[in-house]
């Protein structure tokens, strides 16, 4: 599909910003949406978002989902602080968690992030 490989490259680059910057709460599920809408060339979409995303195996498109790539992106952060390699940035997340025991004590507890005081931790 023609529009398909227009469109990875930009949404590659979104990605990489994305994987290490905070992004708007809506920002995912709009970079989704517009990106489909491009593929689809606006009409109503006639397959399940789930087969355009899937493996060209199974036949699907293996169109990036923009929103699901960001979480998992995000998530292998955790990953990559808690390795035992020493990374000069997992000072800043340490510190900045200080108050509230540090980093690596949050990810062992169980809380409602809603109720942490985080106005002092990066937004990422």
């Amino acid at each position: 599909m023609e529009r398909l490989t227009l469109l990875k490259p930009g949404l590659s680059k979104l990605i990489f910003s994305a994987s290490v910057l905070p992004i708007p709460e809506n920002f995912a599920q709009e970079v989704n949406k517009l990106a489909f809408k491009f593929l689809l060339d606006a009409k109503p979409a006639k397959i399940k978002k789930s087969t355009i995303t899937g493996l060209k195996e199974k036949g699907g498109l293996k169109m990036i989902d923009f929103d699901q790539m960001n979480k998992a992106l995000k998530c292998a952060w955790i990953n990559r602080f808690t390795n035992d390699n020493k990374g000069a940035w997992k000072i800043i997340l340490d510190n900045t968690t200080a108050h509230l025991g540090g980093f690596f004590f949050l990810l062992q507890c169980n809380y409602k992030v809603k109720d942490l005081d985080v106005k002092n931790v990066p937004l990422f």
